[in-house]
C-alpha cells in the first residue's frame, strides 16, 4: 500500500570552482579484435592507476566515470582521449549520471557531497545534513537529480535545493535508482537478505515498496524497453542464485537464471532492445532479451567489471576497477550485406505437414522476401530476426516441382538470393473411369490418369485381348478384332506409397448382329421355306455360319449358310407363335509372319414364327 513518505527539505552549501584536475593524456593503443562483431572487447588503460566505477554517457558524447580511490572524475571519448578531473571536494565519488542542466552529476560517498561537474571540469558541490553518505543518482522526469543514501531517497534541484524522502520500512539506505515509466523512479533495496525488495517513490514523495521471495540482493536498476523495471539480483547462496530480475509497474516479479550469471551488479539497455549487465563474481558481461535469454561475454584478464553504460557510439561501455582499464563491447555488430546459407531445397510430400527454416546472416538482421509460386497448403513467414519459415502441409493434387527465390534485404547492398525447389511428392491416386468400350476391328484408345508425383507408371494384371496393349504411360489402345468382356486389374505406382489400384473392365462390342426382323408363317405339314437369314457389320474377309441357338419348332432347321427350312409338324397346331433361337459365329483368319490367327464372334437372336 502506498503512502506519504517523510520528508525534510533544506538549502546546501554550494561550492564552486575550477577542479584541479583536468589532465589529458594521449589515447591510449586499444586492445581490439575483430571491431564490429557483437562481444568484441576493446580495453583503455587508465593512466592514472585508479579505481574507476561507475560510468555513464556525457551531453557531449563521452564517458564519464568515478573514480572512488583516486578521487577524481575521468572523461574519455569513443576514439580513446582520456582526462582525469579532481577537486577537494570529491570524497570517493562512486555514481555518476547525467544532469538536465548540460553537467554531470557524481555521488561522495566518504564526504555526504553531491558533486556537479561542467563540460570544462568546473565543479561545484553541494552539502546538506540530509545528504549523508549518497551512492546512486539519476536524473528525474522533474529537472531534478534524484538520489539514494543512508537516509533514504533524495532530491537536488541544480541550484542545490535537497529534499530528503524516507520510510520507517527502510532499514538501511536504498542502493541503485532510476526513472521508469510514467516518470515514477524505481530503486533498489538491499536489506542482506531480510528485508530485500523493489521500490518506486512519486515526484510527489509517495513510496511503494514490492517484495517477492526470488527478490534476493538486488543492486542495479533501468527501464527496460518492454515497459517493465530490470534488476540485477546478486542471490544469496545456493538457496537464491543470482538472476536478472524484471517488475512490472503493478509489482509482478519474475526472474530469469542462466548460465554465467553470478553477482550481476550494474544493468543497463544496450542499442539492441536488451539488458546489459555486469557480473562482478564471474568477470564477464551478460546480456539478457525481454524474454529471458542471456549470453555471456568474459572480460579481459578475467577482471572483474563495474559499471555499464551505453555510448554515444551505439556500444555499451563498462569499467574494470581492479586492473584500472575501461572498456567498450560491441552491442550491435557493423553493418554487412546479408548472405544466405539455407539449403538449396527441400521436400514437402503431399499429406504431410513439413516445415523449411531459412537463415540469413547480415547486420542489421536482414528481412526475407519470397518469389515463386507455393504448393497449396503451404506457406512463407519471414519471422522478422533474419529468418523465415517455409511450412504447411501440401493439398492433394500439389504434387509437383516448385522452384522459388529468397531474398534477403537489410539495406546494406548487395541483396542475398537463392534458389530453392520445393519436391513435392504425393502417392498416386487414379482419377479415370473404370471402363471403356472399344468397337470390334476399329482403333479405340483411352488414357488412364492419376494424380501423383512424380508421374506414375502403370502396369496391369489380367487378360486383354489380341492388338490392345496398355503402356506404361497409361494409355491403352490399338485395334482388336475379338470381341467380348475384358477384366483387369491397373495398377499406378510412382515411388511413393501406396500404390493405387483399379479394376478396370475394357469391353470390345462387336459390329456384327443378326439383321433378320420378322419371319413368314408357318402352315404345319406344309414345306416351310427355305428362308434366308441375314447378318450386318461382318468384317471384311470374314466367313459365316448358322446354326440354331436352342430349341426349334419341331421340323424346322437351319442351313450353315442361314437358310431356314423344313416342314413343321402338324402337332403345333393353327395360331400359335413359336420361338426360333438362332446364331451366327463370324470367323477371321489373319497371318502375323507364319502364325496364323483365327478370332471367331458369335452373336444369337431368338425370332418368331407363327402357324397358321
Amino acid at each position: 500500500m502506498k503512502r506519504p513518505a517523510l520528508w525534510m527539505c533544506s538549502l546546501a552549501l554550494v561550492v564552486t570552482g575550477p577542479a584541479l584536475g583536468g589532465t589529458s593524456w594521449a589515447a591510449p593503443s586499444p586492445v581490439t579484435a575483430e571491431a564490429g562483431v557483437v562481444g568484441t572487447v576493446t580495453t583503455y588503460a587508465d593512466p592514472t592507476a585508479g579505481f574507476p566505477d561507475a560510468i555513464a554517457e556525457g551531453p557531449d558524447g563521452a564517458m564519464w566515470f568515478t573514480d572512488a580511490l583516486g578521487n577524481s572524475i575521468g572523461r574519455l571519448t569513443e576514439y580513446g582521449a582520456l582526462t582525469t578531473y579532481t577537486d577537494p571536494s570529491m570524497g570517493e565519488p562512486i555514481a555518476i549520471a547525467a544532469g538536465p542542466d548540460g553537467a554531470m552529476w557524481f555521488t561522495n560517498l566518504a564526504n555526504n557531497v553531491i558533486g556537479r561537474i561542467a563540460m570544462d571540469g568546473t565543479v561545484t558541490s553541494f552539502t546538506d545534513p540530509e545528504v549523508r553518505s549518497p551512492v546512486s543518482i539519476t536524473a528525474g522526469p522533474d529537472g531534478a537529480m534524484w538520489f539514494t543514501d543512508d537516509y533514504g531517497i533524495g532530491r537536488i534541484t541544480t541550484d542545490g535545493v535537497v529534499t530528503s524522502y524516507s520510510d520507517p520500512r527502510f532499514t538501511n539506505g536504498p542502493t541503485d535508482i532510476a526513472v521508469g515509466p510514467g516518470g515514477t523512479l524505481w530503486f533498489t533495496f538491499y536489506g542482506n537478505g531480510t528485508g530485500d525488495s523493489i521500490g518506486s517513490i512519486t515526484t510527489a514523495g509517495v513510496i511503494s515498496l514490492y517484495t517477492d521471495s526470488s527478490i534476493r540482493g538486488p543492486t542495479g536498476i533501468t527501464e527496460g524497453p518492454d515497459g517493465a523495471m530490470w534488476f540485477s539480483n546478486r542471490g544469496n547462496g545456493l538457496n537464491y542464485p543470482s538472476s536478472i530480475g524484471r517488475i512490472t509497474t503493478d509489482g509482478v516479479v519474475t526472474t530469469y537464471q542462466g548460465p554465467g550469471i553470478n553477482g550481476p551488479e550494474s544493468i543497463a539497455v544496450g542499442p539492441d532492445g536488451a539488458l546489459w549487465f555486469t557480473n562482478d563474481l564471474v568477470n564477464s558481461i551478460g546480456r539478457m532479451t525481454v524474454d529471458g535469454v542471456s549470453t555471456s561475454f568474459a572480460t579481459p584478464d578475467a577482471a572483474r567489471p563495474g559499471g555499464i553504460a551505453e555510448g554515444v557510439d551505439g556500444a555499451m561501455w563498462f569499467t574494470l576497477p581492479q586492473t584500472s582499464l575501461l572498456a567498450r563491447i560491441t552491442a550491435v555488430a557493423d553493418p554487412s550485406a546479408p548472405t544466405l546459407s539455407s539449403p538449396g531445397g527441400a521436400t514437402f510430400p503431399v499429406g504431410q505437414r513439413s516445415t523449411l527454416t531459412v537463415s540469413a546472416a547480415g547486420s542489421p538482421a536482414p528481412s526475407l522476401i519470397e518469389a515463386g509460386t507455393l504448393p497449396a497448403g503451404v506457406t512463407f513467414v519471414d519471422n522478422g530476426d533474419g529468418t523465415a519459415t517455409l511450412a504447411g502441409t501440401p493439398a492433394t493434387g500439389a504434387g509437383g516441382t516448385y522452384p522459388i527465390i529468397i531474398t534477403a534485404d537489410n539495406g546494406v547492398l548487395p541483396n542475398a538470393a537463392q534458389d530453392v525447389v520445393l519436391d513435392v511428392p504425393e502417392s498416386v491416386a487414379i482419377t479415370s473411369s473404370g471402363q471403356t468400350v472399344f468397337a470390334q476391328g476399329q482403333a479405340g484408345s483411352f488414357t488412364v490418369t492419376a494424380l501423383g508425383y512424380p508421374a506414375p507408371t502403370f502396369s496391369e494384371t489380367g487378360t486383354l485381348p489380341s492388338g490392345i496393349p496398355l503402356t506404361s504411360g497409361g494409355v491403352l489402345s490399338g485395334t482388336t478384332l475379338a470381341a467380348g468382356t475384358y477384366p483387369i486389374v491397373i495398377t499406378a505406382s510412382n515411388g511413393s506409397l501406396p500404390y493405387a489400384i483399379q479394376s478396370f473392365t475394357l469391353t470390345v462390342t462387336t459390329q456384327l448382329q443378326i439383321s433378320t426382323g420378322t419371319l413368314p408363317d408357318a402352315t404345319p405339314g406344309q414345306a416351310y421355306g427355305p428362308v434366308q437369314l441375314q447378318a450386318t457389320g461382318a468384317l471384311p474377309g470374314a466367313t459365316l455360319q448358322w446354326k440354331k441357338a436352342g430349341s426349334l419348332p419341331r421340323g424346322l432347321k437351319v442351313g450353315a449358310t442361314g437358310s431356314l427350312s423344313g416342314v413343321p409338324s402338324p402337332k403345333l397346331g393353327i395360331g400359335v407363335t413359336l420361338p426360333v433361337p438362332i446364331q451366327v459365329t463370324e470367323t477371321v483368319v489373319t497371318y502375323q509372319g507364319h502364325h496364323r490367327h483365327k478370332t471367331t464372334t458369335t452373336v444369337s437372336k431368338i425370332l418368331s414364327v407363327t402357324t397358321s
